[in-house]
């Protein structure tokens, strides 16, 4: 049922989506007018320029749909949708408001713009980071609405919504575990949208998420150790092996370069790694005699600094490239050719750098076929050339003796020495005379010392040896006897020729021997020198020297009773243990008590010191018998890392040939501070790095060792990173710093810490390196707008390209993670077709038309995305000015064309409507009429206008009237609209007719016939019918006949004699060209003169609301008022 309000006549509330031909209302019923008036007052839908999809059923009385409605295309998201319309009914003109409310139904389905959204999100954004989603459309309204939002799966991501002003929910997606791109690059979640109706619907949007990669992730080896093998010279540019190390991380944030971190520079100057393909390759010299394995540390780094270690072990494979080298330690330039068997002839000392078979010597004798010569082996590489059977230098008096030495390698090395051996001639053989006898004949009575007889005897020896003496064996002549002689060999001092005579094994007292061992030996004599021998005393004993470390130079003498004869080949050795950096001229030891020789031995046996290639740290003071240091030892420089470190040396001895090792131990003392290569260390590690992430530092070294050696590390300051010490088989110990505090470059990008070596000596020594850390950006922080909404106002028209307004927003992050790139998120095209902006700079500009008649305000979402995905979203409110440039809009509803003269005064004339779509003073009209004319215009506050006559018309004074409204509004300027009615004013019987003359007077002839003119007169009266004159005869007489007249009633009257109506005041006449300005239900009056006939009135029409209940089917609620319409007689009907 309608129901009446003050402003509104009638209004009806349906939902949408009714049938075409549905019944709305019944407007006759809720208005109160008969079906015949909107038949006859032809009944009409009025509604401007808007879609007519109500229509009225003008036999039935109803408002039907005319065409079905949806109200979301008819009223979008404004509440309440009403449909406003008017029913004009004209003879006489009515004016009738309707509303009807057009009610939602669920009919649509929350529905995304677009059903896909992908989102680039890095990993390392931070659990509370938002992502603004797309807002779902549901063009639903009230409970049959958008009303909540799910997500699903909501493992890393939790929903939230946030009210807008204009009724809207802000869906934002909220991290709420950090992502891992290593365990999930892509997450696929489905956004539901549901509404509130029933049943409920439901609309969704497919999510997909890409996680960006960030340096999260440390290298990691294939292996911690790698084994390699390579020969010895092998040339440069051998590839050993390739190292190989993979990192999670994806892109740039996973390669990973190749270094090599030991800090000996002597690895970098033979290998070299490829940084990209970790292969290993030679860059030097490999030779296995000097290093025979090699352990190269590897360091794997990525991009943020993140690093892995590896150990290459490298064994070097001995190639036989180097030739037994022979040294002469010793020889004889003679010896005598009754040199017993084993004499030595020559000490060598035979070195082969090789290892193994390549390193394993034999020697032997060249050409040894017809040479009395032999070679023995002795340990530790030395050999010893002996005689292997009697010399007679009457054979050979010298030898060219030639060792050859051979390796085992394959191919095999040889090298040979020459050694010159002259034989020393021994008187081995007695004088033979040239004849067996001789006869002389003597005179006799010679005198004494004259020659008798000359003999002639030949000694096969030589120079000395062959000097023949002739004496007389014990004999006698003629009885006479004659003496002979002999003395010791070594005690004759006469000048007579002596032969000596040498024992075997033993050299001749002039040093030209050599002696096999050492003996102590008394001389015997005979007198017989031939049958001399020695008496022989105690082998030598051994000795061993040891130095106490603490001591400050007092020797332990160990004596050992084991007879070295025990061991006929083995030399003698001692073994003295000093500190390093001893000055020149210290003493050593005292070789020649610990060796139990004397003196005069060292100096008569020429005792020297024997070092090979080795360099002479050592000298021998044979007046003293002692071993000195003859130059500063620095152990470090000698042996370097090797223990124990130790000078080996032989001490040689003439006359006879004697041999002793000697082993000279270095210790070390605390003369060398750890150190490091390069004082500062340099990292660069992204802030994403994660706790317990690896950063392998340089290694100190110590050139000393044992407990002088580097022993500890210290880090300072330790609020982010510890140490972490890791040992190795060669005693090092590698060095990390590992992160136990995750790192923030917006809190701290510059780290400094200071990294300490400790050695273990007394006083502890310290070296120390400076470590300097930059923390690398990670994309850890999302932009941040500085204002959640901006504001702005925008004159409509104004030109594309017009700046609405600049948006700001700043990111934490460095460098391209910093860069935050600006869009528009609204999800309604009309924003994107009106406004865009720079996505670099954030300033908003207008791309489209701008109307504030199409809307006043508008909401632009705008959204600030780094580089890695992460977002925030601020609101510009814009609001539109208006701008005079809209006239007025004058429409007609209706007109009427003729109004009668005698129309009362507020008829009205014509009803419009005036609209202006500008706002405020821009949209304020005022219609005013041309001057001078008899009808003005009023309005009411709904903007109707009504053109009524404002005083009194006279058709004879203006028969027509050109009315000319002009509506202006109060802009500046001022736009105006006009329209001309032109209205015609029909005439009524108002005026009497009029005589030309006040009196006629006419002759008449008598006895005329009846009907023959007498006389004629004339009247002027009104227009057209009104204008019509009846003559009639009043009551009179002439000469006493009496004349008479007739009246009958207007209406009734059906004679063909013409009749002049009369109408009463305010009344159209009945052919329906007036207008009457109520409408009334009347009764015709009559009375004989017709002038005086009027109308009785009935009731005016009464006021009908109808309401209809929602839950109706269609019974309407009728509400009777009983105001009467003439309690207003200028307003339309409400």
């Amino acid at each position: 049922m309608g129901r009446r309000t003050k402003t509104l006549d009638v209004s009806y509330s349906i939902p949408e989506e009714m049938a075409t031909g549905s019944v709305v209302g019944n407007i006759v019923q809720d208005l109160g007018l008969d079906v015949k008036r909107l038949t006859s007052g032809k009944a009409r839908v009025y509604t401007g320029g808007s879609a007519e999809y109500i229509s009225l059923d003008k036999e039935r009385g109803v408002l039907v749909i005319k065409e079905k409605i949806d109200r979301e295309l008819l009223c979008g998201e404004t509440t309440p949708c009403a449909l406003q319309f008017q029913i004009i009914i004209e003879s006489p003109m009515e004016l009738f408001r309707v509303l009807v409310e057009i009610t939602d139904i669920n009919d649509n389905v929350p529905s995304f713009t677009n059903n896909v959204k992908r989102f680039e999100i890095s990993e390392s954004a931070i659990v509370g980071s938002k992502f603004v989603l797309e807002k779902a459309i549901d063009l639903d309204i009230g409970l049959n609405g958008l009303q909540s939002y799910s997500l699903n799966p909501s493992d890393h991501f939790a929903l939230k919504l946030e009210n807008q002003p204009d009724g809207s929910k802000k869906v934002e997606m909220v991290l709420q575990k950090p992502l891992d791109r290593e365990l999930n690059e892509q997450l696929s979640l489905l956004l539901t949208a549901m509404d509130g109706g029933e049943p409920q619907m439901s609309g969704t949007m497919q999510i997909f998420i890409t996680v960006l990669d960030v340096n999260d992730n440390s290298p990691v080896f294939t292996k911690p150790i790698y084994n390699a093998k390579i020969m010895e010279n092998s040339p440069k540019g051998t590839r050993l092996t390739t190292v190989s190390a993979t990192d999670k991380d994806k892109g740039s944030n996973g390669d990973v370069s190749y270094i090599i971190s030991n800090s000996k520079h002597r690895l970098t100057e033979l290998f070299q790694v490829d940084k990209k393909s970790g292969e290993i390759i030679l860059i030097g010299d490999i030779d296995y005699e000097k290093a025979k394995h090699y352990q190269i540390d590897i360091e794997a780094v990525d991009n943020g600094g993140l690093s892995d270690s590896s150990k290459v072990m490298v064994n070097v494979v001995d190639v036989n490239d180097n030739t037994p080298y022979p040294n002469i330690v010793s020889k004889l330039e003679s010896t005598h050719e009754d040199s017993p068997p084993n004499t030595v002839i020559a000490m060598l000392s035979i070195t082969d750098p090789d290892s193994d078979n390549n390193g394993e010597v034999e020697c032997t004798l060249l050409d040894k076929i017809g040479q009395p010569f032999k070679i023995d082996s002795t340990m530790n590489g030395f050999y010893s050339v002996v005689t292997e059977a009697t010399l007679d230098r009457e054979v050979s008096a010298q030898y060219n003796i030639t060792v050859t030495c051979s390796d085992r390698g394959v191919p095999s090395l040889t090298s040979s020495i020459t050694l010159s051996l002259k034989i020393a001639d021994i008187n081995d053989n007695a004088p033979v005379f040239e004849s067996s006898s001789y006869e002389a004949f003597v005179v006799e009575n010679n005198a004494a010392g004259i020659s008798v007889f000359t003999i002639n005897a030949r000694d096969a020896d030589w120079k000395q040896n062959a000097r023949v003496s002739y004496i007389l064996e014990d004999s006698s002549i003629n009885g006479v006897p004659i003496y002979r002689w002999r003395q010791s060999r070594i005690l004759y001092h006469s000048n007579l020729p002596v032969i000596p005579y040498y024992p075997p094994r033993y050299s001749d007292t002039l040093g030209t021997g050599t002696l096999q061992h050492v003996y102590n030996y008394e001389v015997c004599r005979t007198t017989d020198s031939r049958k001399s021998d020695c008496k022989f005393g105690n082998a030598g004993s051994q000795n061993v020297l040891i130095m106490d470390p603490s001591s400050t130079g007092t020797m332990q003498r160990m004596q050992s009773e084991k007879s070295i004869l025990d061991e006929p080949d083995s030399p003698l050795e001692i073994t003295y243990s000093i500190p390093e950096e001893m000055s020149k001229g210290s003493l050593v030891g005292n070789i020649a008590r610990d060796l139990g020789l004397d003196l005069k031995r060292l100096m008569t046996g020429r005792a020297r010191l024997h070092f090979g290639n080795a360099a002479e740290y050592i000298a021998l003071d044979k007046e003293r018998g002692v071993l000195l240091v003859k130059e500063r030892i620095d152990r470090e420089t000698v042996c370097r890392q090797t223990t124990p470190c130790a000078l080996h040396f032989q001490i040689i001895l003439e006359n006879p040939i004697e041999f002793y090792r000697v082993t000279v131990e270095i210790k070390d003392v605390n003369d060398n501070a750890p150190v490091f290569k390069t004082d500062r260390m340099l990292f660069e590690i992204s802030e994403s790095a994660v706790k317990g992430a690896k950063f392998i530092l340089e290694s100190a070294s110590d050139s000393d060792v044992g407990e002088n050696g580097l022993k500890s590390y210290s880090l300072n300051p330790t609020d982010h990173f510890i140490l972490k010490l890791h040992d190795h088989a060669d005693g090092r110990k590698e060095v990390e710093m590992v992160l136990q505090k995750p790192l923030d470059r917006e809190n701290q990008e510059q780290f400094n810490m200071v990294l300490t070596a400790i050695d273990g000596g007394e006083p502890h020594l310290s070296g120390t390196a400076r470590i300097e850390i930059t923390v690398l950006d990670a994309n850890d922080n999302a932009p941040t707008f500085s204002q959640a909404v901006y504001t702005a106002s925008l004159v409509e028209n104004s030109p594309k390209g017009a700046l609405v307004t600049i948006v700001s927003a700043s990111d934490r992050d460095h460098g391209s993670n910093g860069l935050v790139a600006y869009s528009i998120s609204s999800s309604t095209d009309h924003i994107l077709d009106v406004f865009k902006i720079d996505e670099n700079t954030g300033q908003i500009h207008l791309s489209g038309a701008l109307d504030y008649e199409t809307s006043k305000h508008y909401q632009i979402d705008i959204k600030a995305k780094d580089l890695g995905g992460l977002y925030d979203s601020c609101k510009v409110m814009l609001d539109v000015t208006d701008v005079n440039d809209n006239s007025p809009v004058i429409d007609l509803i209706s007109t009427t064309p003729l109004i009668s003269e005698d129309a009362a005064l507020q008829t009205v004339v014509a009803v419009m409507s005036v609209r202006d779509a500008d706002s405020e003073d821009n949209g304020e009209v005022t219609c005013a009429l041309n001057d001078n004319i008899e009808f003005s215009i009023k309005t009411d506050s709904s903007g109707f206008y009504s053109l009524v006559t404002d005083s009194v018309l006279d058709r004879e004074r203006a028969a027509e009237y050109n009315v000319t409204v002009t509506c202006s509004d109060r802009g500046a300027p001022s736009l105006s609209s006009r329209v001309t009615l032109r209205l015609q004013v029909s005439d009524v019987n108002d005026n009497a007719p009029i005589f030309e003359r006040e009196s006629y007077e006419a002759l008449i002839v008598e006895n005329n016939t009846p009907g023959v003119s007498i006389y004629t007169i004339k009247a002027s009266d009104d227009w057209k019918q009104n204008a019509r004159v009846s003559y009639i005869l009043e009551d009179s007489s002439i000469n006493g006949v009496p004349i008479y007249r007739w009246r009958q009633s207007r209406i009734l009257y059906h004679s063909n004699l013409p009749v002049i109506p009369y109408y009463p005041p305010r009344y159209s006449d009945t052919l329906g060209t007036g207008t009457l300005q109520h409408v009334y239900n009347y009764e015709v009056c009559r009375t004989t003169d017709s002038r005086k006939s009027d109308c009785k009135f009935g009731n005016a029409g009464s006021q009908n609301v109808l309401i209809m209940d929602p839950s109706s089917t269609g019974t309407m609620q009728r509400i009777q008022s009983e105001k009467s319409i003439l309690d207003e007689p200028d307003s339309p009907l409400e």
